[in-house]
């Protein structure tokens, strides 16, 4: 349970995320306002490869997105 302050008052709230690895490559993350059950994110993150990652979300006013993250390192 994390305090979070959301909202236009900046009431003071929780959120509960649980995070579980399904397998190597697929993570699936969600998260939930106690205070109103509708305030829900799902985090769908897949690793293509060591380099690249998919990440599908569905955001608390039930929106979809899908991202494409690329990592390079510079040394």
């Amino acid at each position: 349970m994390d305090p979070f302050l959301a909202g236009a008052d900046n009431d003071p709230t929780a959120r509960v995320t649980i995070t579980r690895r399904l397998s190597k490559d697929v993570v699936v993350t969600y998260s939930r306002n106690l205070s109103q059950s509708q305030e829900q994110i799902v985090i769908l993150e897949f690793d293509v490869t060591k380099n690249l990652s998919i990440v599908a979300t569905q955001d608390e006013n039930g929106g979809y997105g899908l991202d494409f993250q690329f990592r390079k390192r510079i040394r």
